[in-house]
């Protein structure tokens, strides 16, 4: 996550990473009752923390086994913070 490009080429907030670790699935179905197999890993995420009405960037890497990929940089905007109480 990174906030969005400025005129002078500064970002704020700079670089910062978020690492969520989901252990190992494996999509099968198990072959002896002793076996524990992971459930599914969360597939979403909330960050907390950032700033109302800024623009963010957030890009999301995924890696396993056979290698990692990230996807592009796509940008996001706060909304109001909520004074839910």
């Amino acid at each position: 996550m990174r906030g969005v490009l400025r005129a002078d080429g500064s970002r704020d907030p700079t670089d910062s990473q978020v690492f969520r670790g989901g252990g190992t699935y494996i999509p099968r179905p198990t072959l002896a009752p002793q076996e524990n197999p992971l459930p599914p890993p969360p597939t979403n995420y909330t960050v907390t923390g950032l700033n109302e009405f800024t623009q963010y960037e957030f890009q999301v890497l995924s890696e396993n086994a056979l290698g990692k990929v990230a996807s592009e940089w796509t940008v996001g905007r706060t909304l109001e913070d909520c004074k839910c109480s």
